[in-house]
């Protein structure tokens, strides 16, 4: 029985009828690394922090050319008094919301009891 070479320095010198090398699966295979053992080429190095997709818009790094200090405070003051009152809106739409499908899961209970007495009797 001969030795089998190993698949790296195996060549084949079959050949088809077109003329072209036949190789077998085990020679066009790569070499597999096993995940999870240590020592091998990777090194273990910290993550490193992710930069931002993109830079913050302009729109929050804005500061009007004409404005003094006191001006831009009151500007901003007003800015965060219109986003206090959109976020209270926002936040009575939802509570809305709570109270709509509590209602209306009350009134199914309702109904269910009132065919289940029905179905009893």
């Amino acid at each position: 029985m001969s030795a089998v070479p190993e698949p790296s320095t195996a060549t084949n010198t079959a050949s088809t009828s077109a003329g072209t090398s036949a190789g077998t699966v085990m020679e066009h295979r790569r070499p597999v690394q096993v995940r999870g053992k240590t020592g091998g080429s990777r090194s273990q190095q910290p993550p490193q922090p992710k930069k931002p997709l993109c830079p913050d818009g302009w729109l929050w790094t804005f500061k009007p050319a004409t404005m003094n200090d006191s001006e831009l405070d009151q500007w901003n003051k007003e800015g965060d008094s219109i986003q206090w009152f959109q976020a209270e809106a926002e936040k009575d739409r939802w509570r809305e919301q709570v109270e709509m499908k509590l209602a209306e899961y009350m009134t199914m209970l309702r109904s269910f009891a009132k065919y289940a007495l029905k179905q009893c009797t």
